[in-house]
C-alpha cells in the first residue's frame, strides 16, 4: 500500500473507473465521464482495482 494512502481514514469513500484510467489520471479524458465512474469503500475499491490490474509475471533467466 501506497504510504500517502496508510495515513487516510477507512470510512471513507472512493471513485472508481469502471473502464481503468491507466495513468490518465490527471489528463481530460472521457475515462473520466460520470458514466464510467462509481462510488466504492476503500475495501471493495482496492478489491476491484486488484482483480482488473494486470498480473505481472517472473520471468526466469536462463
Amino acid at each position: 500500500m501506497r504510504s500517502w494512502r496508510a495515513g487516510k481514514p477507512l470510512n471513507r469513500l472512493e471513485v472508481n473507473h469502471l473502464q481503468p484510467a491507466l495513468g490518465a489520471h490527471r489528463t481530460l479524458s472521457c475515462v473520466h465521464h460520470l458514466e464510467n465512474l462509481e462510488t466504492l469503500c476503500v475495501t471493495c475499491h482496492k478489491e476491484t482495482t486488484a482483480a482488473t490490474r494486470p498480473r505481472r509475471t517472473v520471468g526466469t533467466a536462463g
